[in-house]
């Protein structure tokens, strides 16, 4: 006799089912193509491995995915020590950066935000998470995360000149 799935489980399995895609688009404003794949699985095993403890599956799903994004980046430059409060995505190395450059306008200034900043507003504002996820997911305070988005919008509205809601639209659509 088969086990009927529980309601947690079927829960979990949703949450997997739909933010996949959210993952590849998430990851994919970051790191380049050819590491995508490699984190969103990554990222799913990281969160099936964890998912007896877990007190919100969607903050902690997304929590799993900035570490992945910050272990990668490490790799980049292994003789200094990558601070995602300071350093940009365009800050690590030609290989990045011509990826970069082949992105739409919204991506590259994104990747001119210092990369809390930046996933802060892509998990607000790309991926709908709330405020309190948000800091439940990258491990900081409300405050903290409030003060990333204001930055961030701040800086976006000077490089995209009154864009900005237009292009988080587009950025939903990558």
């Amino acid at each position: 006799m088969m086990d009927t799935p529980t309601q947690t489980q079927k829960d979990l399995d949703r949450l997997i089912r739909e933010d996949w895609p959210k993952l590849k688009r998430f990851f994919r404003t970051k790191v380049p193509d050819a590491a995508v794949l490699d984190l969103v699985q990554a990222t799913m095993l990281a969160f099936v491995a964890g998912q007896a403890e877990i007190r919100n599956p969607r903050a902690y799903l997304w929590g799993i995915a900035r570490k992945q994004v910050l272990k990668h980046y490490g790799r980049f430059k292994p003789t200094e020590e990558f601070d995602s409060r300071v350093h940009t995505a365009m800050d690590l190395g030609p290989s990045l950066s011509s990826t970069i450059a082949n992105r739409t306008t919204l991506q590259r200034a994104l990747h001119s935000l210092p990369v809390d900043q930046q996933m802060a507003f892509e998990l607000r504002h790309g991926e709908g998470l709330k405020l309190e996820e948000v800091a439940e997911a990258m491990e900081i305070s409300l405050a903290t995360v409030k003060r990333y988005l204001a930055a961030a919008k701040e800086e976006l509205s000077k490089q995209l000149r009154g864009e900005l809601g237009e292009l988080a639209e587009e950025y939903k659509r990558l």
